[in-house]
């Protein structure tokens, strides 16, 4: 999905507050290989482990552009507190709502189900890519 926006030469954004969520779960997948096939982890795979989700996280930083948050976020996310209780999805909807997002990719479904603007499953949105791109 992410190289065929990127090759469309769409505007990729993500909201800042995500990045240590993306570091963690990069790393909790690798783990998680690393475990399967060695039944260990060691020092060196740990190290080895960071280094991968460090230059994950150094290759979304090259290809889109960090929203960041301000007042006007918090704001917006303790409005949107009245419809949804999860405050991490509401300053994500309030990242998408003051970027003014065409879309919001996301696997979580709760999320699909209460954003502001059209939310799409990553594979919806790769479907949505090949289709524009024919």
């Amino acid at each position: 999905m992410l190289t065929l926006a990127v090759t469309q030469g769409h505007w990729l954004l993500y909201s800042a507050r995500v990045l240590p969520d993306v570091y963690f779960q990069i790393c909790q997948y690798y783990k998680r290989q690393v475990l399967a096939e060695r039944g260990e982890e060691s020092e060196t795979d740990a190290l080895a482990i960071q280094e991968i989700a460090m230059g994950c996280i150094h290759n979304l930083c090259e290809i889109s552009t960090a929203v960041g948050h301000d007042e006007s976020n918090v704001w917006l996310a303790r409005k949107y507190y009245r419809f949804s209780h999860d405050l991490e999805d509401n300053f994500i909807l309030a990242a998408a709502e003051r970027a003014k997002a065409d879309y919001l990719i996301t696997s979580d479904k709760g999320l699909l189900g209460k954003a502001t603007v059209a939310a799409l499953t990553p594979k919806d949105m790769h479907s949505l890519l090949e289709a524009r791109a024919e």
